[in-house]
C-alpha cells in the first residue's frame, strides 16, 4: 500500500475519477454493470487515463470485503464506436497526454473509521487490503483523523469538504505529513479548486511590485495584500482596495456587474503583470480551454474546422437536469438547412 499509492497517483499521472461500486446484488447486477460501463466509456471519451471503482465499507472488516471487482473489457468499444476514439484522441491532445497511454482501471477501498479498533485493522499485514490497488481511510471524528495521520499504516486519507468536517485540520501535522509524501485526497470538486487556488496564490506572490505601487491602483499588489490578510487575519477581510484596483469607485461597487466581465478584467490585468516573470502564462495554462467548430456538407465533399479558445462557457440550464446534460446540449450537432443553409464558395448554398 505504501509503494503502490504514490506510484498510481504521481508516477503514472493518475486521475482519481471515483466511480462508486455498490454491494453486488443478483437483482440489480445487470443494471449496475450497465451503469458502470456507461461511466467508464464517458471517462474514456473525456480523455481520462484511469478510473477507480470505489467500494466503501463501514463497521468491522471481514473476509466478505475482499475485492471482487472485475475490470470491464472496454477495448471493443473503440472498434464499434469510432466517435469514442476520436473524442478520446482529441482530449488527449488538448491535455498533452500521449495517444499511446493506456486506459487503466483500478480498484479502490475506502474505509470509514470512527474507532481505535477499526484503525488497528488497517495495517500492511491485512490480507483483505492487499486485494485492492488503493486503500483510502476516511476518518469520521477527531480520534480517527489523528490516528490516520500518526499511527495507521496508510498513505492516503480522504477528506470530504462537501460537508462540515467532524475534526480539525491541524496545520503543523498536515505540513509535516505533506513533507514525507503523505497524500490527502480531497473528495469532490474541491480537490481541483484547492490545487488551482494554490497555483494562483503562488503566481500572484511572484508578480513584481514596487514601493511606489498603491493597492488601490495595482491589482497584483491588492491581491497580494488580500491573500495575506485572508491567511493570517483573525477577523473578516475588507475588499475595498481590491475593488478600487479595478478602477471602480463607490458608485460602480453598487452596480451589478457581469461575472464574465469581472473575470476578463482580472485575467487581462494579471496576464499583463505576469509578462516577463517566472509565472508568465499561468492564467493561460490554468483557465484557457479549446473547442473545435466544424461544418461538414452532406451532399458535397466539403468540410471546414476552426479551433477556438475560451476562458468560460455559456451553458443552457433550461430543460437540463444537471450540468452534464447542459454540456451534452452545448456540443449537440446543429443541422444547417432551409433558410439557414451554409454558403460554400464553389458549391453555393448547401445543407450541412
Amino acid at each position: 500500500m505504501r509503494e503502490l499509492a504514490p506510484q498510481l497517483l504521481e508516477g503514472q499521472g493518475y486521475f482519481d475519477l471515483n466511480i462508486p461500486y455498490p454491494e453486488p446484488s443478483p437483482a440489480n447486477k445487470a443494471i449496475e454493470q450497465g451503469n458502470r460501463t456507461g461511466l467508464a466509456v464517458k471517462a474514456m471519451e473525456l480523455g481520462y487515463i484511469g478510473i477507480a471503482y470505489n467500494r466503501m465499507i463501514k463497521g468491522i472488516m471481514s473476509d466478505h470485503h475482499r475485492c471482487s471487482i472485475s475490470p470491464l473489457i472496454l477495448s471493443s468499444f473503440l472498434n464499434v464506436l469510432p466517435s469514442l476514439s476520436l473524442s478520446a484522441n482529441l482530449h488527449h491532445h488538448l491535455l498533452h497526454v500521449p495517444l499511446s497511454t493506456p486506459f487503466r482501471q483500478y480498484t479502490r477501498l475506502t474505509v470509514c473509521v470512527d474507532s481505535a479498533s477499526q484503525a488497528q485493522a488497517l495495517n500492511l499485514g491485512n490480507p483483505i487490503l492487499k486485494t485492492y490497488d488503493l486503500v483510502i481511510v476516511k476518518p469520521l471524528n477527531q480520534i480517527a483523523f489523528d490516528l490516520a495521520c500518526e499511527r495507521m499504516e496508510d498513505d492516503i486519507v480522504s477528506i470530504d469538504f462537501s460537508v462540515k468536517l467532524p475534526f480539525r485540520l491541524k496545520q503543523p501535522v498536515v505540513k509535516l505529513l505533506a513533507c514525507i509524501s503523505f497524500i490527502f485526497l480531497l473528495d469532490g470538486d474541491e480537490e481541483v479548486w484547492i490545487w488551482v487556488l494554490d497555483v494562483i496564490f503562488q503566481a500572484v506572490y511572484h508578480m513584481p511590485t514596487t514601493e511606489n505601487d498603491m493597492p488601490s491602483r495595482s491589482i497584483p499588489l491588492a491581491l497580494q495584500i488580500l491573500f495575506y490578510k485572508l491567511q493570517y487575519s483573525d477577523t473578516s477581510v475588507a475588499t475595498k482596495e481590491f475593488t478600487k484596483s479595478f478602477g471602480w469607485d463607490t458608485y460602480d461597487s453598487f452596480m451589478q456587474h457581469d461575472v464574465q466581465e469581472l473575470n476578463r478584467v482580472l485575467y487581462e490585468k494579471l496576464e499583463d503583470k505576469m509578462k516577463g516573470t517566472v509565472v508568465e502564462g499561468t492564467i493561460h495554462k490554468l483557465f484557457e480551454g479549446n473547442h473545435m467548430n466544424y461544418i461538414e456538407c452532406i451532399n458535397v465533399d466539403y468540410k471546414t474546422t476552426r479551433k477556438k479558445s475560451f476562458y468560460d462557457l455559456q451553458l443552457d440550464v433550461n430543460g437540463c437536469p444537471d450540468v452534464y446534460a447542459s454540456f451534452d446540449k452545448y456540443v449537440e450537432v446543429e443541422r444547417l438547412e432551409g433558410d439557414n443553409k451554409y454558403h460554400v464558395e464553389q458549391y453555393d448554398l448547401q445543407v450541412c
